[in-house]
């Protein structure tokens, strides 16, 4: 995520700590809610964003890291099981589905998803 600091006048680059595969950690008790924040403060505090932006400037395509394989992961699609059966706990099988489709990289692989899930 990218958000203005106000007290420096620059961006600041930070991990969403509400992205479903983080979160789901926590759900599993894999890690606590306040040792994720921890983890996550510290990666985005010491992201070498200068050093970043100075070697990748002259190509900004480079920037976009989300690459589109053939198929989800054995993992990733037991995640995405995980999260959406977490998710159904709090609402739909449909709005569930859906909620899981708006992020990455599950929005991508609607068509392998669909066939799992039987949407």
């Amino acid at each position: 995520m990218i958000s203005k600091d106000l007290q420096f006048n620059s961006y600041k680059y930070s991990i969403d700590s509400n992205n479903p595969f983080l979160k789901q950690f926590v759900s599993e008790k894999l890690i606590t809610e306040k040792n994720l924040k921890i983890l996550l403060d510290i990666i985005s505090n010491t992201l070498p964003v200068s050093k970043i932006i100075q070697n990748n400037d002259s190509d900004p395509s480079k920037h976009d890291r989300m690459y589109k394989k053939d198929k989800l992961t054995e993992d990733e699609m037991l995640h995405a099981k995980k999260i959406f059966n977490y998710q159904c706990t709090k609402m739909t099988k449909s709005a569930a589905y859906s909620w899981l489709l708006s992020f990455e990289p599950y929005c991508y692989y609607v068509s392998q998803l669909n066939k799992e899930f039987n949407e």
